[in-house]
């Protein structure tokens, strides 16, 4: 049970031919996440892990903090299978939505 899904940033806004007919399509770009923690059901009351998305630049984060800052921090529901095959600090990418 993943009820997760991928962030992403629009583009830019194009169109493809299809079938004799131009269609309106929206170009976008597959953000890098990574695994900060994982939430659980003794601490938290439910199984969620935390993402960070799209991490700052160097310049804009304040020194001295050794954690990495992100643009944005979100959660998603996940079960027992996914804890066990995605460790903490691994960087998400499409394939674990097959």
């Amino acid at each position: 049970m993943n009820k997760g899904g991928l962030m992403v940033a629009k583009k830019e806004m194009t169109k493809i031919w299809v079938e004799d007919k131009f269609l309106p399509v929206t170009l976008v770009k597959v953000l890098p996440q990574e695994i900060i923690r994982y939430k659980d059901t003794e601490k938290d009351g439910y199984i969620a892990a935390v993402i960070g998305v799209d991490k700052k630049k160097s310049k804009t984060t304040k020194k001295g903090t050794e954690v990495p800052q992100y643009l944005m921090v979100t959660e998603m529901e996940v079960d027992e299978e996914f804890i066990k095959t995605h460790e903490v600090g691994k960087v998400l990418d499409t394939t674990f939505l097959e």
